[in-house]
C-alpha cells in the first residue's frame, strides 16, 4: 500500500472521529437552540461523508473539501470561544474553552495536516514509498484506535454536564470541572487504597442524613428535567400555582434598583462572579445568582414573596432580566411539597489540602487526606410560560422557555 493512502486514511479517520464527537453531543446543542442542534447533525453527516469519500484512492477534490471544511469549523469554533456568535439564543456570549471541544479541534487540525502532507507529496515528481501490508495495516490500525479513544474521551467528559453550573454563585460556587485536584501526589495512595476497597465511581444519590431521597439528591446526577409521567392533576396544578406566584410576586425585581434596595446584592454579585471569572468582565452572563441573606436567615422555605436568591441573566450591552429563583432549605431537610416537579439538590466536593481546586467524591467518599463538603439542598424555578411548565423546573436554565417567556412580557 502506498503511504500516500495510509496518510490519506488516517486523515478520514480523524475527520471520523470529529463527527462521531458532534453527534455524541448533538442533543445538547438541540437543548440550548434547535437551530444548533441542526447544525451539528449536518456537519456531523457532512464529516461523515467526506471521511467515507476520503478513504479511497486518492481523491483530490475530496481532500480538499475535507480541508476547507474542517478549517472552517476550527475557526468557527475560535470565534465562539473568544467573542460569540452574533446571533442565537446568547448573542455575544463567548462559550467556555472545554475538554471535548478541544478534543475535536485537535482531530479536526490533524485531518487538515495530513490531507496536506498528502497533497504535497502527490505534487512531488519522485516516487511514491510503498509500505509493507502489515506496516500499513498496523499504522491503520493504531490511528484508529488513537482517534476513538480520543473521540470517546471527548463525548464521556463529566464536564459537559457541569459547563453551566461554572456560571453560578453563592452555593453553586464550587467548579467541579477542576476534579483532577484528587490527582495530586499526596493523595495518589489514598485514591489507589479507595478502589482496592472496591469502591465504584458512581456519585452518591444520598440525602445529607444518607437516607435516599426521592427526586433529590447530588447536582450531577439529577436529570436535566423532572419525570412528571406519573404527576396527579393535582401536583400539576400546584406546580403551576407556585409558579404563577413566584413570577408574580416577584415581578418587581425585574427592576435591578428595587431588587438592590430590598436587599439583593446585584453589584456584590458580579464582583464576585468577575473575580473567578475574569475573561467574562463586560460579556453577557447567561446566570448570576444574586443572594439576599436576610432571606437565607428568616427560617422560610419556599416563601415566593421572600426567595433566597434572584436569579438574572445580562446581556453584552449590561441589561439585567429575570429568569428566575433560587430556593434553598439551608441546612435544613427540603419539604416534600410540590413533586414531582420540584426537586432539590446539593453540591458536594472533596477539599484537597494544599490547592484550591476541588474534586468530586466516589461513592460519596474522599481520598484518604481530604475532606467531603456538602453544601445545602436548593432548588429553581425558572420563569417559563404554563405551557412550558417542566421546563420552569429543570436542573439548568432552559434557554430557548426563558427566552420565548420573555418575548411575551416585552
Amino acid at each position: 500500500m502506498k503511504a500516500t493512502q495510509v496518510l490519506q486514511r488516517s486523515a478520514a479517520a480523524c475527520m471520523a472521529g470529529a463527527a462521531v464527537v458532534h453527534l455524541g453531543v448533538d442533543g445538547e446543542h438541540f437543548a440550548e437552540w434547535w437551530l444548533f442542534g441542526v447544525f451539528f447533525l449536518v456537519l456531523a453527516a457532512l464529516q461523515v461523508l467526506l471521511a467515507v469519500l476520503s478513504w479511497q484512492p486518492v481523491r483530490r477534490p475530496m481532500l480538499i473539501s475535507g480541508m476547507v471544511v474542517n478549517l472552517l469549523v476550527v475557526a468557527l469554533w475560535a470565534v465562539t470561544r473568544t467573542a460569540g456568535l452574533p446571533f442565537g439564543p446568547d448573542p455575544g456570549t463567548a462559550e467556555a474553552v472545554g475538554i471535548p471541544d478541544v478534543l475535536t479541534v485537535v482531530l479536526e487540525l490533524a485531518s487538515v495536516a495530513l490531507a496536506a502532507v498528502v497533497l504535497i507529496r502527490l505534487r512531488q515528481s519522485r516516487p511514491v514509498r510503498q509500505l509493507l501490508p502489515r506496516t500499513a495495516t498496523a499504522i491503520t490500525a493504531i490511528v484508529a484506535a488513537a482517534v476513538l479513544l480520543t473521540s470517546s474521551v471527548a463525548i464521556a467528559d463529566p464536564s459537559r454536564s457541569q459547563t453551566m453550573d461554572d456560571s453560578m454563585t453563592g452555593n453553586h460556587a464550587v467548579n467541579h470541572a477542576g476534579a483532577g485536584g484528587c490527582a495530586t501526589p499526596q493523595l495518589q495512595q489514598g485514591k489507589e487504597n479507595m478502589h482496592k476497597k472496591g469502591a465504584n465511581h458512581t456519585m452518591s444519590r444520598t440525602s445529607q442524613d444518607g437516607t435516599k431521597a426521592d427526586g433529590n439528591g447530588e447536582r450531577h446526577q439529577m436529570a436535566q428535567l423532572p419525570d412528571v409521567s406519573k404527576a396527579t392533576t393535582a401536583q400539576t396544578a400546584a406546580a403551576k400555582g407556585l409558579l404563577a406566584k413566584t413570577i408574580a410576586d416577584t415581578k418587581k425585581y425585574r427592576d435591578p434598583a428595587v431588587a438592590k434596595a430590598a436587599g439583593f446584592d446585584l453589584d456584590k454579585a458580579v464582583q464576585k462572579h468577575n473575580k473567578k471569572r475574569p475573561n467574562s468582565v463586560g460579556k453577557a452572563l447567561k446566570m448570576l445568582h444574586v443572594p439576599n441573606q436576610a432571606n437565607r436567615s428568616d427560617g422560610k422555605v419556599v416563601n415566593p414573596a421572600a426567595p433566597e436568591t434572584l436569579i438574572y441573566s445580562r446581556t453584552a450591552a449590561g441589561k439585567f432580566i429575570l429568569i428566575g429563583v433560587m430556593y434553598t432549605a439551608e441546612k435544613k431537610d427540603p419539604p416534600a411539597t410540590y413533586q414531582p416537579y420540584l426537586r432539590w439538590h446539593f453540591h458536594e466536593h472533596c477539599k484537597v489540602p494544599g490547592t484550591k481546586k476541588p474534586c468530586m467524591p466516589t461513592d460519596g467518599k474522599c481520598p484518604e487526606g481530604s475532606k467531603l463538603v456538602k453544601s445545602g439542598y436548593m432548588t429553581h424555578v425558572w420563569f417559563v410560560q404554563p405551557a412550558d411548565l417542566v421546563y420552569g423546573y429543570a436542573m439548568t436554565p432552559p434557554v430557548a422557555q426563558l427566552k420565548a417567556y420573555q418575548e411575551t412580557i416585552r
